[in-house]
């Protein structure tokens, strides 16, 4: 046997093993929901831990009860680490956001089945950038030069979608960094420590109130609207999705979708998810719209493990387990 091949032969081995050992691992799918075997919802995480974890609570409490099914909420570490979850099965279903299901669906064929209303009832939302009043950056070329904060790497409004607009534009800012989260941006550029920051955008009601990130911080700073400006929003993307792990059964998926499309009468369900999402209703998605998002990475001229930090990493460790998928 020729060395070519004694490595062909060794890596299937490999492969085998770790195939094997994995799916050891695995839940058994007609138990999925009993007290035995609990249905995983997973959660993304959020600076409020305190806020996360209670009104993750009150997601799974109802979906218990509208499926009778034993849920368990997962507040996940990282947005890595849910993907992860999903990949290995740990969790069933995820609220998580749109560059994070790029990767959960690329490394383990989860499907965006559902996806949240925003604050404006759409399902679609923009990026926007904000400046400061007195910052002289009028549109967004005059970003070129100045300090610029993103939310956080795993955010579509707040990174990938500006990131794609300053290639686009060959806008360089002289420093950049990440706020984690959507609030501590506004914050750096009311208090003027960035000159500007990403944010995700709503459009205005008809009365002129406001659906971006900086109403969460009117209330502490009442001249916000008047100190933070937006100079700049981008085309329209999908809502956060709500995605469904792959294996799980077509009738617990089944149960699983109406349960949650009745959220939509259900104020204490809504309200959960507004406190933790800025949701206000469910509709059906479908994993097409999301895989659009890939267009962006091309005109970056990479893919999207190259665009979050953390993906190449996680890709390197996981090698065996993508690997059998092929």
């Amino acid at each position: 046997m020729n060395s070519k091949k004694k490595i062909m032969t060794l890596l299937l081995a490999v492969v085998f093993l770790c195939s094997a050992c994995k799916a050891c691992k695995v839940r058994d799918e007609s138990q999925i929901g009993t007290p035995a075997f609990p249905l995983k919802v997973g959660f993304m995480p959020a600076p409020e831990k305190n806020v996360t974890e209670e009104n993750a609570a009150i997601v799974c409490n109802e979906l218990a009860k509208a499926t009778g099914l034993k849920v368990e909420p997962v507040i996940a570490k990282t947005n890595m680490a849910l993907i992860d979850a999903l990949g290995s099965k740990k969790i069933d279903v995820a609220f998580i956001n749109s560059l994070g299901f790029i990767l959960a669906h690329d490394w383990s064929e989860a499907n965006a089945v559902l996806q949240l209303k925003g604050e404006d009832g759409r399902t679609v939302y923009s990026s926007a950038i904000i400046a400061g009043v007195n910052a002289g950056i009028k549109t967004v070329d005059d970003v070129n030069g100045r300090s610029f904060i993103y939310s956080d790497p795993f955010s579509l409004s707040g990174y990938l979608l500006p990131l794609s607009v300053f290639n686009e534009k060959k806008i360089t800012p002289s420093k950049t960094s990440f706020a984690d989260g959507y609030s501590n941006v506004v914050e750096a550029v009311y208090n003027g420590t960035a000159d500007a920051g990403a944010i995700y955008y709503a459009e205005r009601d008809p009365d002129g109130r406001i659906h971006d990130a900086r109403v969460k911080l009117v209330n502490k700073y009442p001249d916000m609207l008047d100190k933070v400006l937006v100079v700049y929003k981008s085309e329209p993307v999908p809502t956060t999705p709500i995605v469904f792990r792959k294996g799980l059964t077509p009738a617990l998926s089944s149960q699983l979708m109406k349960a949650f499309e009745g959220f939509n009468t259900d104020p204490l369900a809504i309200g959960a998810l507004n406190k933790l999402y800025g949701a206000t209703g469910i509709v059906p998605a479908d994993t097409k719209t999301y895989l659009s998002i890939l267009d962006l990475l091309k005109k970056l001229g990479k893919d999207v493990t190259e665009v979050v930090p953390g993906a190449i990493e996680f890709y390197k460790k996981h090698l065996w387990d993508v690997v059998p998928s092929y």
